[in-house]
């Protein structure tokens, strides 16, 4: 059970509304889904994370296939079921095979990836778990990427990373009828 409760567009004074259509239009939709309703408990914060979100995922020049390796890699590491769901149909849209999600899921990557997602599954996950990348890994990833996009998916791990977290510690429950990073 969720330990706030979401705060609709209707639950916020006239002058806040903005800040809940601005996390929602970018997004292409009305609402904004439990992860920022729950969020919208602080509008400030949900507006400057839903910002940053917002240019990570429509503005950044990262291709989506390769964005949503990476958000996959995040839910996968810290075990958020929202973040899982929320973006694995996406990642299915944008190019993301069902074997390199699958692989995420099954904790097997960077096996099973191409080599230009190997490159990005193992920056995430090192900087996941180690909390810093290694030269041997940071100099193919920046031959790849170039500066800007590397420094733009290494903010994106981070991004993620935060969301999951928070996600996890307010305990914002799946939308009904998704299935969850544990279920298969």
């Amino acid at each position: 059970m969720a330990r706030v409760r979401n705060i609709t567009r209707e639950d916020l004074p006239a002058s806040q509304r903005p800040i809940y259509d601005g996390i929602a239009e970018p997004r292409g939709r009305k609402t904004i889904g439990n992860g920022f309703e729950a969020l919208m408990n602080s509008p400030e914060v949900a507006g400057r994370v839903g910002a940053l979100g917002a240019y990570l995922r429509f503005q950044s020049e990262i291709p989506g296939a390769t964005r949503e390796l990476v958000i996959m890699v995040v839910a996968h590491e810290m075990g958020c079921d929202y973040e899982w769901t929320q973006h694995r149909e996406i990642a299915r849209k944008v190019g993301v095979s069902d074997s390199s999600i699958k692989a995420i899921h099954d904790g097997t990557a960077p096996d099973g990836l191409n080599p230009e997602e190997a490159i990005v599954a193992r920056y995430a996950l090192e900087l996941m778990r180690q909390h810093h990348v290694s030269d041997d890994l940071f100099n193919p990833a920046l031959k790849q990427l170039g500066a800007k996009n590397l420094v733009d998916l290494t903010v994106m791990v981070g991004y993620y990373s935060l969301l999951a977290m928070t996600f996890l510690a307010l305990q914002v429950e799946v939308e009904p009828g998704t299935t969850t990073l544990h279920a298969r």
